[in-house]
């Protein structure tokens, strides 16, 4: 399963103080890089608890990007 530091990699470059316009790329399974630079197994899903954090981080309608 992926774990917390494969999902703060994914997450850094886009935070904002209004969260994350498009959670795809975040929630998607562990990449092949990801694998090379973490040891995470390719295709390994994100665990239920660190989902449901990163979908709290999802911008809200009419907040404005920081």
């Amino acid at each position: 399963m992926g774990g917390p530091s494969t999902t703060l990699c994914r997450v850094r470059p886009q935070s904002k103080p209004a969260g994350i316009a498009d959670l795809a790329p975040v929630l998607a399974p562990v990449s092949e890089r990801e694998e090379r630079d973490t040891g995470l197994p390719a295709g390994a899903e994100l665990p239920p608890a660190i989902r449901r954090v990163v979908e709290r981080a999802l911008r809200r309608p009419g907040v404005p990007c920081g």
